[in-house]
């Protein structure tokens, strides 16, 4: 990446935007080079991203890390996307509560990531609730982290 004195003084390159635009400038490159050959852009972004060091210091004998912990599935889903680790988070809530087979009245929501070909319903006492553990079962299913509530919950 060529940088003016002004960028080098200002560490751009630290920017998440900056590398943002240099990931899609690159990956745009190798595109163009191999004709949009889909298994070469697969290689190009899994060898750029290296998936499996971001997921070295997840140890699920450890204590959770916080970006895996249901308060803040969220968040990491927005921050994955915002990184380029998957689409955009969408999010499927009714207006109204579910009944549920033992008769409860429940707040569903189903999270879907269109990038990991990938969706989870979640139930909870409330919308705020079953948005987050939604979140969170697709955190837990795709990086192969267990649901630390699985017991409490038989509904999914």
């Amino acid at each position: 990446m060529f940088m003016g004195d002004s960028d080098i003084d200002n560490h751009v390159e630290r920017q998440e935007k900056v590398k943002a635009d240099l990931f899609e400038a690159i990956l745009g490159a190798i595109a163009i080079d191999t004709d949009w050959n889909p298994d070469e852009l697969q290689n190009s972004v899994e060898f750029m991203l290296q998936i499996d060091d971001f997921l070295e210091d997840v140890d699920t004998e450890e204590e959770r890390p916080d970006k895996f912990k249901l308060e803040n599935a969220v968040t990491t889903l927005k921050e994955l996307a915002e990184h380029g680790r998957c689409s955009i988070p969408q999010y499927d809530q009714p207006d109204e509560m579910t009944q549920l087979n033992d008769g409860r009245m429940m707040w569903e929501c189903t999270c879907y990531i269109r990038s990991w070909a990938m969706s989870k319903t979640a139930y909870a006492t409330s919308k705020k609730e079953a948005k987050r553990y939604a979140a969170y079962l697709v955190l837990c299913d795709f990086y192969g982290i267990p649901d630390e509530f699985e017991e409490e919950d038989d509904d999914e």
